[in-house]
């Protein structure tokens, strides 16, 4: 069924990319390809009590922050839903997100400053993921369209570094010469730093050694490659990459071992991190979902006892091969779920003066009362969900910690996706 176009004005932008509108009955709409300005005819997709969802169809008025987005592509892959929005907006609506999930949710009136820019719009992303898909001897690499199985073909894209596009190229030109082989992948992360890439492949079918050196083949800038299948996990190559970190030292990453994409603000972050944590000598920090020691070991060179733990073991290995690395002895690293890992700490009576948390998306209910257990004064909360945040800051709040400090930063430019970087401190 064919519903008929509707007017509508946008007036905001929801966490999730969706512009905002009424509808006359005043029911709230969500416009997939709207942006704040824009008068639209829009088709309602789906109707619910509470709101509707629609997609924009045709603009009667566009938005004085439209622009024209530098990608092909970028209304089909949905990877960079805000490409057609200004950068200069981007920042200022992540800003208002943020307030408006803590508002919402938390009920919590606080300062938010302004988000912190990415040096780079274009070019930031250090690790993409793509599928690839062979069939009638054609094969192709690209993204999924949102909400399908609809692969969209890449052959650049302008969000991620040159060296990850030069990697595309050569992958699409060698998936075309061997359709066999790209018969048995079904995805292919390209992750880089500096001017060498590694590629993780997730396949379908067994790969055979021959098969993976050829790959390594693709483009002058692999230097390793990961073959993940089912249980089975194969190396060929240098697979080991440096990402940088302070004051010009690097952290060695691995396949299945997290790092951010965009290194330039992962710097940013992590000195933000560092200044809000109060860290110092005689000092003793926790640093639950510590990963590869991003944070842990840059707040150790401040001569803070720093406990790094993480459910990785992988990561984990990585963060001891890392503390080795840096020559930092007053790190330490375990491997357990931060659930587990933190109530034993606990349970043995130990305390931090201060506990950095960056949690995944779902943020860390269970966790909370643990946490505010082991600190003593401090909790630099980092988050990737606003919504998620903002519950959790409740449950902070009724620990006795309040929300004294509040900064987005735009880890991921063309996105709706922000990093949030909190302070919380014993009331």
């Amino acid at each position: 069924m064919n519903h008929p176009l509707i007017e509508v004005t946008i007036d905001r932008l929801a966490f999730g990319s969706a512009g905002v509108g009424r509808l006359d009955s005043g029911k709230v709409v969500f416009v997939k390809g709207g942006y704040p300005g824009d008068k639209a005819l829009v088709r309602i997709d789906k109707e619910k009590k509470s709101h509707a969802e629609a997609t924009l169809v045709k603009l009667v008025e566009p938005s004085e922050n439209r622009r024209e987005p530098v990608c092909a592509i970028a209304s089909e892959c949905g990877g960079c839903p805000w490409m057609g929005l200004n950068y200069k907006a981007q920042l200022e609506w992540k800003r208002t997100i943020a307030i408006d999930a803590l508002s919402r949710i938390a009920k919590i009136k606080t300062d938010v400053k302004p988000t912190a820019p990415s040096p780079d719009e274009f070019g930031y992303r250090s690790r993409i993921r793509l599928k690839v898909a062979a069939d009638g001897g054609q094969a192709r690499i690209g993204y999924y369209r949102p909400a399908s199985h609809n692969l969209v073909p890449v052959g650049r894209c302008p969000v991620a570094t040159d060296q990850i596009n030069i990697t595309i190229a050569g992958l699409n030109i060698f998936f075309q010469e061997h359709t066999g082989i790209a018969g048995k992948i079904k995805e292919i992360e390209i992750e880089s730093a500096g001017a060498f890439v590694r590629l993780v492949i997730h396949a379908s079918a067994p790969l055979k050694e021959a098969e993976a050196e050829k790959i390594l083949e693709a483009s002058v800038s692999i230097k390793g490659l990961t073959v993940f299948y089912g249980k089975n996990q194969h190396e060929y190559g240098d697979t080991s990459l440096d990402a940088p970190s302070i004051n010009g030292e690097t952290l060695q990453t691995g396949a299945g071992a997290f790092c951010q994409v965009n290194a330039p603000m992962n710097l940013t972050l992590t000195q933000k991190v560092i200044a809000l944590s109060g860290l110092g000598p005689d000092k003793m920090g926790l640093d639950l979902f510590c990963g590869i020691g991003n944070f842990t070991l840059p707040l150790a060179r401040t001569g803070a006892g720093m406990t790094g733990i993480d459910s990785s073991e992988r990561a984990i290995h990585l963060a001891q091969v890392n503390r080795t690395a840096w020559n930092v002895m007053n790190a330490h690293f375990t491997s357990a779920d931060a659930l587990t890992g933190a109530g034993k700490l606990r349970d043995s009576r130990l305390s931090f003066d201060t506990v950095i948390l960056d949690p995944p998306r779902g943020g860390a209910r269970d966790l909370i009362p643990v946490i505010a257990d082991l600190a003593k004064q401090k909790i630099v909360y980092v988050s990737c969900d606003p919504p998620a945040l903002a519950r959790d800051a409740v449950l902070l709040a009724q620990s006795g910690f309040k929300i004294s400090s509040v900064e987005p930063v735009d880890m991921f430019p063309q996105t709706s996706h922000l990093e949030m970087v909190c302070l919380f401190e014993r009331d």
